[in-house]
């Protein structure tokens, strides 16, 4: 289908992002990570495991994403398994991969193991017991070992001496936010990818922002279909003017929003953070979750604790109080609040 200005939008962003693999655009700033991940396809003797690291939104799980992509379309026949860290030891899918790995049979061998979002992994021994076992068992298999993290595992306390070491034997690889003129491909690409040419000065108009991540980007682009299809109309510049005209005025996420947001993040339920749990970790994150609705909702104390199970102001408070401080010690709190902070400001 050939790209066109002016094109009609007819299915929703969620639709169109399940239709369509965005590629990787790296410039300068990011030659290193492309030449890293080219020799996955070039060389058995790469750097392995090969760690991703950067902030929230420069493209680290995008890039995970279209190596997957490109290992089922040139290695079909080879093995491919991809793990969220935070979902680890949920279901029996380490087991089964590790049981496959230990049989030593040929489809176990020379395959891929993606591990998605390190910094999110559990603070448990169990956990980080299973996934050292599985990187050991991946790597004498001849697995390549793909890694993405916003905070390097060298720095992260929190990880075991075991796992610390398997995780930096390897190449850690920053990626960097893209320069201006990746900016502009990233936007254009997208686009064209969607049927639709836009114009340089609609393309300037979301690409120009200064520091604008690729996941800024590709969610202001599917805003932008999305808001044309509201309007019913063409996506041109004078809509992209619009766009961002309404986007300018202020818009505060709800305290359910916020819960939401949280609750997709860590991978439980909305119910439990609101509920009378006390498990070490629930708690954590239902302190988050209070943090983020007293610093983004302009809610009160009294009127999050009643949204969050009716509990008291002054837990509201405690638990803002414990976040504070947590944000000035702990890099995985930090690391959760800015991301979540940049997909609330994003849904906005």
């Amino acid at each position: 289908m050939q790209p066109r200005s002016g094109s009609q939008v007819n299915r929703s962003a969620k639709q169109r992002r399940a239709d369509i693999a965005h590629p990787f655009l790296a410039g300068e700033e990011n030659r290193l990570a492309q030449t890293a991940v080219q020799a996955i396809w070039l060389t058995t003797d790469t750097a392995n495991p090969l760690c991703l690291v950067g902030k929230s939104g420069v493209g680290k799980t995008h890039l995970a994403q279209a190596i997957g992509q490109q290992w089922r379309a040139t290695s079909a026949t080879r093995p491919l398994a991809k793990f969220d860290a935070s979902s680890l030891g949920r279901g029996n899918a380490i087991e089964r991969l590790l049981k496959t790995l230990r049989s030593g049979g040929k489809k176990a061998q020379h395959g891929l193991l993606i591990i998605d979002d390190l910094h999110k992994l559990p603070r448990s021994d169990t956990r980080q017991s299973e996934l050292a076992a599985l990187l050991d068992e991946a790597t004498r298999a001849s697995y390549h070992i793909v890694v993405t993290s916003a905070i390097n595992p060298g720095e992260m306390s929190q990880l075991s001496a075991r796992l610390k070491s398997r995780l930096t034997a390897g190449l850690c690889v920053e990626l960097s936010p893209p320069a201006l003129h990746v900016r502009r491909e990233i936007v254009q690409l997208t686009a064209m990818l969607h049927g639709v040419e836009l114009p340089t000065s609609a393309v300037r108009r979301i690409a120009d922002t200064e520091n604008a991540s690729p996941k800024t980007l590709l969610a202001t682009v599917d805003a932008i279909f999305d808001f044309a299809e509201q309007q019913n109309t063409l996506v041109d510049s004078q809509l992209v003017s619009r766009f961002f005209a309404q986007r300018s005025q202020p818009k505060r996420p709800s305290v359910a929003t916020i819960v939401a947001a949280v609750a997709r993040y860590f991978r439980i339920k909305t119910k439990d953070i609101k509920g009378p749990g006390r498990q070490q970790m629930l708690v954590r994150v239902r302190s988050v979750a209070m943090h983020l609705a007293r610093q983004l909702s302009n809610e009160s104390y009294a009127n999050i604790g009643r949204q969050f199970g009716g509990r008291d102001h002054s837990t509201v408070m405690h638990a803002c109080r414990n976040i504070d401080e947590l944000l000035k010690t702990d890099p995985q709190i930090r690391v959760a609040v800015r991301e979540l902070e940049e997909t609330l400001r994003i849904a906005s």
